[in-house]
């Protein structure tokens, strides 16, 4: 398998600054990615020329969303990342202005209990879960943080309501990766690392990984995690369709809980996720999948690159298999004439959708890349890290 050559040079051409992780900003890790892997300066020092000009553009008046995925903290996040691999140089002013931004939304996000990832204050946790040991702001807020989480998962009862797709309307717990449990399961087994004796961790990460496997679907279904789920219907064995993605659905959720397992060691835990896994690798129709587009959000990619973040982990050639079915799938939904280099987002009109990371061909471009350099530094961005 080799790159589409096209992908590469359309991002070359193409350059639009939105401040977002996921847009046309962070679609600039796809040629900073293949500028290292094939030494090639020149791509290279393109991306990090537009990365450091849209970070000298931050404005507040026009940033007024501040998240993981948008803004001065989106910004932050990558120049993290960069700053760490020795590709650019920022000054501490920077990252004190970002620090100072992140703790004062984060701490609004938790009074208003949003424990969104993309959105909310565990995405600001994660932010900050790598700046920890550098100042008191981050130790501030992870303590909260980690407070205010622990105080709705007492007695493994959980009390974290979405506040993405119910918009408070009605008590609903979210499942998936991208606004729900999984999330905030995975920023505690990475904050475990730094606070080993926390019990408060050990409560959030027992206490998600117990209600998790409380809800699974009935024994003969298709599917195993529901999305959603409303906690009056927690007892009730339902047979609910559930995507293959990294958004939402039984791939992502089983990959946190497969990593969750590792780090506590948990024997059961692990043989339970793979098993689940391995069982997942037959599921490749449209219909038993809900995949209709090539991008890493819900799409073939992302579905790829999970599988191949699981191999390396696991070595089951089994999910090798997957693995190259996936990436096959990827190639044939680029269709020419359509879409952006051959790529088209169904239902989706907004042009950065196409180009950028979670949707669009640099997503695209860096899970082919992976899978061809077996670099996989850059899926931090997706907490696959």
């Amino acid at each position: 398998m080799t790159l589409p050559k096209e992908i590469i040079d359309y991002l070359k051409k193409f350059n639009q600054n939105d401040n977002s992780i996921y847009g046309f900003f962070g679609g600039n890790l796809a040629l900073i990615n293949y500028g290292v892997n094939n030494n090639n300066e020149i791509l290279l020092k393109i991306g990090l020329k537009r990365i450091k000009e849209s970070i000298s553009s931050l404005s507040i008046a026009r940033n007024k969303h501040q998240s993981y995925s948008n803004g001065f903290i989106s910004s932050g996040i990558i120049a993290d990342y960069l700053v760490r691999k020795d590709l650019i140089d920022t000054d501490n002013d920077f990252f004190n202005l970002i620090d100072k931004i992140a703790f004062t939304y984060g701490q609004n996000y938790l009074k208003a209990k949003n424990f969104d990832f993309i959105s909310g204050s565990t995405g600001i946790g994660f932010y900050f879960e790598k700046r920890i040991k550098e100042n008191k702001l981050a130790t501030l807020f992870i303590e909260n943080w980690i407070s205010d989480v622990n105080k709705n998962v007492k007695n493994d009862n959980i009390s974290i309501y979405d506040i993405y797709l119910s918009k408070k309307e009605s008590k609903i717990i979210n499942c998936g990766l991208a606004h729900g449990l999984p999330a905030i399961l995975k920023l505690s087994i990475k904050l475990l690392y730094h606070l080993p004796n926390d019990e408060r961790l050990k409560n959030i990460i027992d206490s998600i990984v117990k209600f998790l496997l409380s809800i699974k679907c009935n024994s003969n279904s298709l599917y195993y995690f529901p999305h959603t789920i409303n906690p009056e219907h927690i007892n009730t064995k339902a047979d609910l369709f559930s995507r293959l993605a990294w958004c939402y659905g039984d791939l992502s959720l089983c990959y946190i809980l497969l990593q969750t397992a590792k780090v506590i060691d948990d024997d059961y835990l692990y043989k339970y996720s793979i098993e689940i896994i391995k069982k997942i690798t037959s599921r490749r129709t449209q219909n038993e999948t809900g995949i209709v587009d090539a991008g890493l959000c819900h799409g073939s990619s992302g579905v790829a690159h999970i599988f191949n973040r699981i191999h390396k982990l696991t070595g089951i050639t089994l999910l090798k298999e997957s693995v190259e079915f996936w990436l096959k799938k990827t190639l044939e939904f680029s269709v020419n004439g359509q879409g952006t280099v051959g790529y088209r987002i169904p239902n989706i009109s907004n042009k950065k959708h196409e180009i950028g990371l979670l949707n669009g061909i640099a997503g695209i471009s860096l899970c082919l890349q992976t899978y061809l350099y077996s670099n996989f530094d850059w899926d931090f961005s997706l907490i696959l890290d």
